[in-house]
């Protein structure tokens, strides 16, 4: 767990201490995932909005944002977890007052590992699994804009493929 989490801190520190989290309408925040049947996991997520950028190549009639997260176990046992993920995301949205619905739509790279649960069977290690790899992802959530750049977020993620699925609830910092 204390490698994933120094993991997790390195990459947001090389993120922040970029110019591009200077840049207006980049966003970033922080997560409490809690996904079925693999533990809870904690996620910074780096957020940039692309809507000028895409709508000088194609009218589009939503704000549109590109996400980078990365998350890592908060579980030090040998139960069933996603030990860490990084995901790259798009992420459109519909403005209705302080209310803003949005979907997601990337790819995750994650590692899960953990045991089947047979009980007949004297030895348990035999039943240990371990995944890692990409995978698509899709979901949707609703963000509350408190104004003054905050923004509370509740969401529902799931990998298509490998069906891992959690809600999250987080707090973004708009700039």
């Amino acid at each position: 767990m204390k490698k994933n989490l120094i993991l997790v801190v390195m990459v947001f520190m090389v993120l922040f201490s970029s110019e591009m989290v200077l840049a207006e309408e980049s966003y970033f925040g922080a997560d409490i995932v809690k996904f079925k049947d693999h533990g809870i996991n904690i996620q910074g997520v780096y957020g940039l909005n692309v809507t000028e950028m895409v709508r000088k190549m194609a009218p589009i009639p939503f704000p549109l944002a590109l996400e980078a997260r990365v998350g890592a176990s908060l579980a030090d046992d040998k139960n069933r977890k996603v030990n860490f993920y990084t995901g790259v995301y798009m992420r459109p949205e519909y403005i209705f007052h302080q209310f803003r619905p949005y979907a997601l739509l990337g790819v995750t790279y994650a590692k899960t590992t953990g045991h089947y649960n047979v009980v007949s069977f004297p030895d348990p290690d035999r039943f240990f699994f371990s995944d890692t790899g990409p995978d698509l992802s899709c979901g949707i959530g609703l963000k509350y804009d408190f104004g003054n750049g905050l923004a509370l977020n509740v969401e529902y993620l799931i990998r298509l493929v490998e069906d891992v699925d959690g809600f999250s609830l987080g707090i973004r910092k708009y700039f």
